[in-house]
């Protein structure tokens, strides 16, 4: 806390986003009394910044990560938790909900991005994002919900790593028709 009391004196921010490490994402009971005294804390330091609560995501179907043990290894149960868990913190707390789980919940719907049965993985390795498009979707998803503009026809690819922008209009679509309830 002693480092994000330092970086709030400097100057604080517009936005400010707060996670939930996404293995305890799903788990009420790892986000008190931490959420509460850091939302405390950093109104009382940056009062007019707009405070931002992201929405972690499911591992893929594959992964190997410990903690997804915690959600019987099921891909669906760990969305429903940390949905379920993130949406309640970000109402208690009167925080923008950045719903990035939700939205990858829904690309990996789709043909083009169902890995399990072909498709490109949205993953790097089980549960960090592929630095093409999972990195991609989640800035959709981000400017959708700061910005509160279309991702729909952006004309940036990304160049770090191969990419097929043939599958960038999927993700900017979904992002964009993605409303919170």
């Amino acid at each position: 806390t002693r480092a994000i009391s330092g970086l709030l004196r400097m100057g604080g921010g517009d936005d400010i986003t707060l996670q939930q490490v996404s293995h305890e994402a799903g788990k009420p009971e790892t986000f008190e009394p931490y959420l509460e005294n850091l939302v405390t804390a950093i109104r009382a330091m940056c009062p007019d910044a707009k405070l931002c609560f992201q929405e972690t995501w499911e591992y893929e179907y594959c992964s190997t990560h410990g903690g997804f043990p915690m959600y019987d290894k099921d891909c669906n149960k760990m969305f429903e938790c940390v949905k379920n868990t993130c949406r309640a913190a970000a109402e208690k707390y009167d925080l923008i909900l950045i719903p990035s789980g939700e939205v990858i919940h829904e690309v990996k719907k789709t043909p083009e991005f169902d890995s399990e049965h072909g498709g490109q993985s949205l993953y790097r390795d089980a549960f960090h994002m592929h630095l093409v498009y999972g990195r991609y979707l989640l800035a959709c998803v981000w400017y959708k919900t700061l910005c509160k503009k279309s991702p729909v026809g952006c004309s940036f690819i990304p160049t770090d790593g191969e990419c097929n922008a043939d599958l960038l209009p999927v993700i900017q679509q979904i992002a964009n028709n993605y409303v919170i309830k």
